[in-house]
This record gives structure tokens, C-alpha cells and sequence, in this order.
């Protein structure tokens, strides 16, 4: 992000206390987990929701305490690294930050180096033979055979189990990771660290879970706290892709982290006035309204953003003369805008009129393309304008509309016609397309 976020300016959710709560148990976290063990927290909450931004917020106003002198903060961005292989090395890089001497520092790399060695020299092997599904040696074999190639002595080092002396290859293992653990506890002797993770149900399964076995593995040490951010479901969709669909996801989840939080869910129509930065909605049904609608769609905070832009986009190109009827025609294009980004191929049926509605007739219900009310019984409004384009009238003429008119003329101009003087051999469904023809 380059803007620098607060909660003094930026906090459009009143998160702050949420973050407050977080401040005390870590700067109190000896009363309730044990001193010598590193801390783990899950930061819980779906995608789109905020996470970065409260993350953010939160890092600025951590760093008040760090310069109290009362912790260290260090933040991570998991997303930005998933390309590596090790997620070892750009922890271990962003932590070597937070020693004050240059000989410290020095020296946890020099051991850090030391131990990704021997991890990444693990990990390897373990790839190869994850991705081939046979053993190393037995590849070396086949692709001998098959091209005449001979990979023994590239990767010797991996293969040659003749020459490897396992027990002296963990003892060394071993006393590398306990003297890295001791350049830690050097690190958290005087203050904790709050390690800051962020992003990492975005990175590829194998990388995410790679990154939470390595801070339970490599990093448990007094003083050093983990705040993972992430979603919860997601990763467990992750779990199941490596380990099965009938593997215990949460369950495995679980024995990462000592604490859990789930980020509330925020006042959505708070939110939209945050997002109405010039005040044009105005008045509280309609904005209850639009809520309802964002709800309804199960709408993310980023996707708010989204079609609150393009919203906007409609409403200060096409959106030009809605004086009349106005919180009926605002509604109306809220939701259009909305099910275009959210639920694109329905809204294809929607402003087509293919579709029937979920309590039509029996003989309609056999038809596979019918629209459950839940996805448009918000208000008044959004119900007459999907019945109005419903089946038959989304094709009719505006010019049919008129000669028959009755409570489909109504309907359509109080809810759609923003244009008093438009085409008329155009349909309804044209109508709408062209409105709507800038935004995705």
C-alpha cells in the first residue's frame, strides 16, 4: 500500500478496538500462554473483507509501541514470495532486520544459511519424489534408461544413500536448529517480536502450508508472536488439495495456532456512506435499500468497491436525469450494476428475460433457468423490476410498452427510464445494455 494507513483517518469500520484487544494480549500473552514458547495467532476472516487494510492499520499503531520501546514489529507478505521455494529464507531475511549489531546480524544468517542448507536439501528430494511419485533413485533410473542420461552425479548429494550417514546428518541437523533458536531467543530476550503474516491464503497450497509447518518446526521461541491474517475456509480448501478431501482441515489448522480470532463483520451500510464520498446517495431508506441489495448478493467488501465505482461510472455518464422517482431508479441500477460484476451469467438472463421467477407456476418450475428470490428479494423495487422483466416484457418494444401500458409501463418508468426521449423500437433488454454498456 503507499498510502500510510490509521485508524485516526482510515478506520471506516471502527476495527480499532478490535486491534486494541489484540495490543493488550500480546504485550500480556505470558498470563495466559507459556513465556518459553512462541505465540501463534489466526487472524480470521473470508476474502475481500479488509484484512490488509485492518493489518495495516494495526502494523502503524504497533509501531507506537516499538517505539516505546515495548515490542518489535515485523511484517510479511506472503504473496509476494510463494514464488520461492523456501519459505524459511524470506522469514528468517525479515527477522535478521530486527538485529541492532551488524555482528549479530551476521551471525544469524551464517547459521540460518546452515540450516536452509540441510532443509532445502530435504525438500528437494521430497519434491521430486512427490511430483514423479517414485523415488529419487528409481528416477535417476528411468530417465537413464529412456534417454541415456545420466543424473546420478548432478544431484549425488540426494541420492547417493550408500555414502550418507543419516544419524550424523540429524545430530548435525539438530544442534543447527538449536543454535538458531538461541540467535532467537537473543532477538525476543529484552522484547517481544510481533511477527506480521499477511496474504497467505492467496499463495499456492503447497507454499501456505509449508510456511505455517516452518514457523511451528524452526521457530518456537519465547517472545516471538505470529499474527497470521487469513481466511480460514480458504486455507482449508488448501489442506484438502495436498492431504485429500477426507483429511480433518480444520483439525490440522488447529494445531498451528494457540489463539484464534474472527474479524467481526463490518455495518455494510456504513460502509456505503464511507463509499458515497460525495454524499449523492443522501437519504437512509435508500442506502438501507443498497444494503440490503450487497447483503443479499453476499457481496465481499472489495466487491462494494467494485461496483460502487462502476456504479458511479453509470451514474455520472448515463444516470443524468433521475430527479423523478429517484430512489426507485438508483435502486434498480445499484442492482443491475451489482448482479453484472457478482453474478454475471445471471444477469445475462435477467436483462434477457430468460429466466422464471422461483414462485411461478408448476408447470414454470420444471424450467432449469429460474432465479431464487433470494437473489432479488430486497425491496419493493428490485422485486417489481425482476417480474417486470421476467420471461416476455424484457423483449417487447419500449413502444409496445407504451401502447399497452398498465403496470409494466409503470414499472419500467419509474424503475429504468432515465432517458425521456429515447428510442422506442429498442426492447427493454437493449434498454438496460445500453445503460450499463461501460462497466464489466
Amino acid at each position: 500500500m503507499d498510502k500510510r494507513l490509521t485508524f485516526n483517518e482510515d478506520d471506516r469500520l471502527d476495527r480499532e478496538p478490535i486491534a486494541d484487544q489484540l495490543t493488550k494480549l500480546i504485550l500480556n500473552s505470558e498470563q495466559f500462554f507459556d513465556k518459553d514458547n512462541s505465540l501463534s495467532i489466526a487472524l480470521d476472516s473470508p476474502w475481500g473483507t479488509g484484512k490488509s487494510t485492518f493489518l495495516e492499520m494495526w502494523k502503524n499503531k504497533l509501531l507506537e509501541e516499538q517505539r516505546a520501546g515495548n515490542l518489535k514489529v515485523v511484517t510479511y507478505n506472503a504473496w509476494y514470495d510463494d514464488d520461492f521455494d523456501i519459505p524459511l529464507i524470506p522469514i528468517i531475511h525479515e527477522l535478521s532486520e530486527l538485529f541492532p549489531e551488524e555482528e549479530q546480524k551476521r551471525n544469524f544468517k551464517k547459521i540460518s544459511i546452515s540450516l536452509a542448507n540441510h532443509v532445502g536439501k530435504g525438500m528437494l528430494k521430497k519434491a521430486l519424489e512427490h511430483f514423479f511419485g517414485v523415488s529419487l533413485e528409481t528416477l535417476i533410473d528411468t530417465v537413464k534408461d529412456k534417454t541415456g542420461l545420466d543424473m546420478q552425479e548432478a544431484i549425488k548429494n540426494l541420492s547417493d544413500t550408500s555414502k550418507t550417514d543419516y544419524f550424523t546428518e540429524y545430530k548435525q541437523f539438530k544442534e543447527i536448529k538449536q543454535d538458531f533458536r538461541k540467535q532467537l531467543s537473543i532477538m525476543g530476550k529484552d522484547q517481544k517480536v510481533v511477527f506480521l503474516i499477511d496474504e497467505l491464503d492467496r499463495c499456492r497450497p503447497t507454499y501456505a502450508i509449508e510456511t505455517l509447518e516452518t514457523i511451528k518446526h524452526f521457530f518456537d521461541t519465547q517472545n516471538l508472536i505470529f499474527v497470521v491474517a487469513m481466511d480460514m475456509e480458504q486455507l482449508k480448501h488448501s489442506i484438502s488439495t495436498i492431504y485429500g478431501a477426507n483429511m480433518d482441515s480444520y483439525g490440522y489448522l488447529r494445531r498451528f495456532f494457540d489463539f484464534n480470532i474472527r474479524i467481526p463483520s463490518p455495518a455494510i451500510d456504513k460502509y456505503i456512506q464511507h463509499l458515497d464520498k460525495t454524499g449523492f446517495l443522501g437519504e437512509e431508506k435508500l442506502i438501507e435499500e443498497i444494503a440490503a441489495i450487497f447483503v443479499g448478493l453476499n457481496l465481499t467488501l472489495r466487491d462494494m468497491n467494485v461496483v460502487f465505482t462502476n456504479f458511479n461510472v453509470v451514474r455520472i455518464t448515463k444516470l443524468t436525469d433521475v430527479d423523478e422517482d429517484r430512489r426507485a431508479k438508483l435502486t434498480a441500477y445499484m442492482y443491475l450494476t451489482a448482479m453484472k460484476h457478482k453474478l454475471p451469467n445471471m444477469y445475462k438472463q435477467l436483462i434477457q428475460g430468460d429466466y422464471y421467477l422461483e414462485h411461478s407456476d408448476e408447470e414454470n418450475t420444471k424450467h432449469n433457468n429460474y432465479l431464487p428470490a433470494n437473489y432479488y428479494n430486497f425491496s419493493e423495487t428490485v422485486t417489481e423490476l425482476v417480474q417486470l422483466l421476467s420471461q416476455e416484457p424484457a423483449q417487447r418494444k419500449i413502444s409496445m410498452l407504451k401502447a399497452r401500458g398498465g403496470k409494466e409501463l409503470s414499472i419500467f418508468q419509474r424503475t429504468l427510464l432515465i432517458h425521456k426521449e429515447t428510442n422506442e423500437n429498442i426492447t427493454v433488454s437493449r434498454y438496460i445494455e445500453n445503460t450499463l454498456e461501460m462497466i464489466e
